[in-house]
């Protein structure tokens, strides 16, 4: 006879993930000032009384950024790695655009995705 937690394991074995959402951190390594880039950028939002980030979104593909002024940034809402680096490519052309040329980008691999794809492969 087959305990519960046997029969519980068998069938989380069975369960495929998938990917919703990829998160990737960057820093465009400059100091930024945020409300010269939301009054240039479009779809943006900064309310420092709120939440002390600047908030853009990108329609194609759909990210949402998270920019702080320390020039860090948060690029979420993608479903695969190769947009979430075009989102981050293409929030960095807005800060450029907004005055801050020397920005450049370099990027974070996170851990979780690390790990996700070594879960995956042994799967």
């Amino acid at each position: 006879k087959q305990s519960a937690y046997k029969l519980s394991f068998e069938r989380i074995a069975k369960v495929k993930p998938m990917i919703q959402n990829v998160v990737s951190t960057s820093d465009l390594n400059t100091i930024l000032d945020l409300k010269k880039i939301a009054l240039k950028a479009k779809n943006s939002e900064y309310n420092p009384k709120r939440f002390h980030a600047l908030i853009l979104r990108s329609r194609d593909p759909k990210a949402t950024a998270l920019i702080f002024k320390s020039g860090k940034m948060v690029c979420t809402g993608t479903k695969t790695e190769s947009e979430a680096k075009e989102a981050s490519l293409k929030f960095l052309k807005v800060v450029k655009q907004a005055g801050f040329t020397k920005a450049s980008l370099k990027v974070k691999k996170n851990i979780l995705e690390l790990q996700y794809k070594e879960y995956c492969s042994n799967l």
